[in-house]
């Protein structure tokens, strides 16, 4: 009878395992909530590249375009695509200063 215990006991403690993995994979694959600029902002903002770092608080969605300024200068407008893992930018493209929009308009 002892041996029907353990038994019994692996056997709960085996579904707790399997339900505590499907928990975490359920949360790991349910999509963010985060939005297209603040993932940009995430991701793209530490980027060292000639004309310096994104300045975050420039950062504008334009549709599927991201526009956002530079610390040394330029403003540039580049493509975003959703994906399950997220966005994929694309196609980066520097702008004359009169297209670019500000982030209050």
């Amino acid at each position: 009878m002892r041996r029907n215990k353990s038994i019994c006991f692996h056997d709960a403690q085996a579904s707790f395992a399997c339900v505590g993995i499907f928990l975490v994979l359920l949360t790991g694959c349910s999509k963010s909530d985060e939005t297209l600029q603040q993932h940009f902002v995430r991701t793209q903002a530490d980027i060292a590249t000639p004309d310096g770092v994104i300045l975050p608080e420039t950062v504008v969605v334009d549709g599927e375009f991201v526009h956002y300024q530079m610390d040394q200068g330029g403003h540039w407008r580049i493509r975003a695509t959703e994906q399950s893992d997220g966005y994929h930018y694309s196609d980066a493209e520097r702008l004359p200063a009169a297209e670019a929009p500000t982030p209050n308009s």
